[in-house]
């Protein structure tokens, strides 16, 4: 497990710095208080990751903090949300390279295109939940995963250009 992940994983992230209550959007230098529809978060900017590239459809939004969701039965759903607005959340959910959803020569051809040294390199799928009649479900987003440098704190949306991944893999 990489530094980005044992973060995520871990009871006291290093990368994310908590829950506060204070207005949107505000803050000293180094902290930025961003007030969401999910609740009010308290992001230290030395440890947001940076999407030089912004998100497909984002591009203007480059600053992004991780946090987990409030409710603890979404584990190990996150929070991917924007420093710049308050009004930009994404849910992800750490990619596990152990269920093969994603070949791992894909994998590693997507770390070595944008440079990522494996060792320090993490993926985390963008989440969406659909309404059907068995109930919510849930999809993520295999054709453009995020790939994060936790070294660098930098990530980009990488698209395979094949179709073996679907935009809307739904989960069991």
């Amino acid at each position: 497990m990489n530094a980005f992940s044992q973060a995520v994983y871990s009871e006291e992230p290093s990368i994310l710095v908590g829950m506060a209550n204070s207005s949107p959007m505000t803050g000293d230098a180094d902290i930025v208080t961003v007030e969401s529809r999910f609740g009010v978060f308290e992001f230290d900017r030395n440890l947001c990751i940076r999407l030089p590239k912004g998100l497909l459809g984002f591009s203007d939004f480059s600053e992004f903090g991780i946090t987990p969701i409030p409710n603890e039965t979404l584990a190990p759903l996150l929070l991917l949300q924007s420093i710049e607005s308050a009004d930009l959340t994404f849910v992800v959910r750490p990619y596990d390279t152990g269920t093969g959803l994603i070949e791992e020569k894909d994998i590693a051809e997507a770390f070595d295109a944008l440079s990522i040294d494996v060792g320090v390199g993490s993926i985390v799928l963008l989440t969406t939940f659909h309404r059907t009649p068995q109930g919510l479900q849930q999809s993520v987003n295999l054709r453009a995963p995020l790939l994060i440098d936790s070294d660098s704190k930098q990530a980009w949306q990488y698209i395979f250009r094949n179709d073996r991944y679907d935009v809307r893999h739904m989960l069991g």
